[in-house]
Order: structure tokens, then sequence, then C-alpha cells
């Protein structure tokens, strides 16, 4: 393979969002417009255009096409090493006909932590049109469902998307704690925890802002929050560490991959529900030293550890150069599983809850003891649900799991 492989980057993202990947400097890169969801009249307001001076070699709209009929309308050859496709519902940016072109092709997972059957939908595409790996930055914790379905190659690229802004930490900071980002109707647990905040008086701050601005405020205020989505190892978390920030973010089921990455009471802290955040926000606005502490550690290790171009760098040599020595995965023995013929039954199981699990604090699901197919293990990495075994289908509970 040659040192810079020729790649075809399909990124399903508008672009001036979040920046294209460049895995090669002879790379086209084809990329989404901006889709806006239903209620937003003032995309400004969003911040969307970070990064306005970005533009792909074609603009593509949601939905299907057929790849190899749109490079040639936009005359370029096929001659690629590689072909990379960001694909998930989000923008549903779905390119038919990657086999034509008769290379390697990779899918980089987008959010498969909420929507409609979220990973069943990306499986069915990787197999309906050849992908020979599957990457994963924000959900390594799904990547054995690819596993299960019969993907042979997975990995796991942890800090490949990410831009942050280089900050100079402050030694002395705000007493606050604040929040840059979204609470709108997806994040409903996050929403719900910043209101507890809120009603316990503690000072805080939320807003949206540009990343720069983000990465003062991270750098200049006692205690950054955050709250994942539903259970995804989001951007932010990098950010934060990046600005010097000091991170206080939702405890993570271990298959994650987060407390592997970011080193929870060493380089950041985390909390496991409502009443544990109030306590470790009083905590460390009583310790403001220990705060700082950890945030110059969070900050070293994203340095030397966590950063977009050691992610670049490996996973150009497990996907592009073949090194197995390369492979980073996460701490999941579910990855290590026989496949199994009801895989399909699991997922829709898991998809159902999951999708439960983002609109609710606490889940209860319970299961026939006849339902020999089903595995509790499956939603082991959703935290705030609890799996009872009923001897009957017709026992109460937030969702049921019959024979």
């Amino acid at each position: 393979m040659a040192s810079d492989p020729k790649v075809l980057l399909v990124w399903g993202q508008y672009p001036r969002w979040m920046p294209p990947v460049q895995f090669s400097s002879r790379q086209v890169t084809l990329a989404a417009r901006l889709k806006v969801a239903p209620g937003f009249k003032d995309q400004g307001s969003l911040n969307f255009n970070y990064f306005s001076s970005f533009e792909p070699h074609g603009w593509l709209e949601g939905g299907g096409f057929d790849l190899g009929e749109y490079c040639d309308r936009l005359g370029l050859r096929r001659d690629f090493d590689f072909i990379v496709v960001l694909a998930d519902q989000d923008m549903g940016i779905f390119p038919s006909n990657v086999k034509s072109f008769g290379c390697p092709a990779i899918l980089l997972m987008g959010d498969t932590h909420h929507f409609a059957r979220p990973i069943s939908t990306l499986i069915d595409y990787v197999l309906r049109e050849g992908f020979c790996a599957v990457a994963s930055q924000f959900t390594a914790h799904h990547l054995h469902w690819f596993n299960k379905a019969g993907v042979a190659r997975v990995g796991w690229a942890p800090g490949l998307m990410t831009t942050n802004v280089a900050q100079a930490p402050a030694r002395v900071r705000k007493d606050a704690t604040v929040f840059v980002g979204h609470t709108w109707k997806y994040h409903l647990y996050r929403y719900e925890l910043l209101q507890l905040v809120k009603a316990a008086r503690f000072p805080i701050e939320i807003l949206t802002a540009t990343r720069e601005e983000a990465a003062e405020r991270y750098a200049n205020t006692l205690i950054s929050f955050n709250c994942s989505l539903n259970g995804d190892v989001n951007i932010r978390n990098y950010e934060v560490l990046a600005s010097g920030g000091f991170l206080l973010t939702d405890l993570l089921h271990e298959a994650s991959g987060f407390a592997t990455l970011f080193r929870p009471g060493e380089a950041c802290d985390c909390y496991a529900g409502g009443e544990d955040l109030l306590s470790k926000i009083d905590f460390y606005r009583r310790n403001p030293e220990s705060a700082i502490a950890i945030a110059l550690r969070g900050q070293k290790l994203f340095r030397e550890q966590l950063n977009a171009e050691r992610a670049l760098q490996r996973f150009r040599k497990y996907f592009f150069e073949g090194d197995d020595g390369a492979l980073l995965l996460p701490p999941d023995p579910r990855l290590d599983e026989a496949l199994d013929p009801n895989w399909r039954d699991r997922l829709t199981v898991y998809e159902d809850v999951q999708e439960l699990h983002r609109r609710n604090p606490s889940i209860e699901v319970r299961v026939d003891s006849t339902a020999s197919w089903f595995v509790a293990s499956d939603l082991g990495d959703l935290s705030r649900v609890r799996v009872v075994t009923a001897s009957s289908d017709k026992e109460a509970g937030d969702y049921a799991v019959t024979a």
C-alpha cells in the first residue's frame, strides 16, 4: 500500500459542524448538507458553522444514492485505495454500489445510541454493501453486535473525530459549574440533572458557544459538567480535558471504554446519578485545589494519549496497513462471544430498551423465564436498567421480553 493512500471519504455529517478527518493528503471528501431537526428555526443559534471555510469536493443530500454514478458526475476517477463512510440515521447518508470501486471499504459508525434501530440499520448496510471493517469512536460498546452479525474486522478509534482548541488552564477559577451544549428533547436525562443542580442553588452556567469560547469557559471555571446522551463517550469529554477543564461526567459502563481512556479519579471524576452529582459538586466547591489538580492531570493525559493525531496514526496502521498490533478494543468480553443465530432478536430488544433508557431515569425489564434466547449481559451497558426474571409475561414492568 502507498504510504499516502488515495482515500474517498463520504462524510455523513455537516462538515462545518464536525470537520472531516483528513486520512490522506490525496483524499477526496464528499459531505452532507446541513439538516436541522424539526422545530429549530434559527440555525445560527445552534453554532453549526464552527468551520465556515471548509468546502468538500461534493455536497450530499440525505438518503441512498449510487456512489459510483455520483463520482462519475463529478468527474472523479474510481482509482481509490480505500473508501471510508461515516454513516448513521441522523443525516441518513447511505451510499450504495460501494463494491464497484474494487477497493476496501470501512464504515465509521456515527451515532448508534439514539434513533429507531440505529445499530441494526448500520449492520444491514455493512452486510449489503460488503464493508470489510467497522470502526467506532463514540459507542465502542456496540461493536460486539457487528461481530455477532459476522463482521470480522472491528476496531475502536477514540478521539479520531475531535477538533480541540489549545488553552492555558487557569490556576484560579470561577466558583461555578459550566455546561456548554444542548439540553433539548434528545437529552432528557441531562436536562433532569441540570435542573437538580439549579434546584440545589449551586452556581451554574448553561450555554451554547463556539469551540474557542467553550475552551475558555472550561479553563476558567471550576467544574465542567458533562452528561452523555445515552451511554456514549461524547466529544465534550475530550474538549474539556484539552482545555485544562475539570471534567465531571456521568459514570459509564466499562464496555464503553471511558474508564480506560479518561481514568476517573485521576484525570476526571464521575457521578452515579443525581444525588452523587450534587455531592461531588459540593465537595469540589469546598476543595477547589483537588478539582484543579485533576484538571491539570487530565490535560496532560489528553496531550500525551487522547489527541486526534494519535488516534489517526492508530487508525491508519490498523485499518489501512493491516497492523494488528495497532488494534484497540474496549474491555468488553462480549466481543469474544461466538456467533449467535438469535443475535437479531437480541439486538431488537436492546435497541428498544436503549431508546427507553434515553428517555427515562430508570428502566425495569421483566424477562419471561422461558425466553432462553435472551442474554441479560446484552443490556449491561445501559447503566440505569434493571433486569428481573418473571414467571409470567403478564407481570408489570417498563419493558417485557417474552418467549
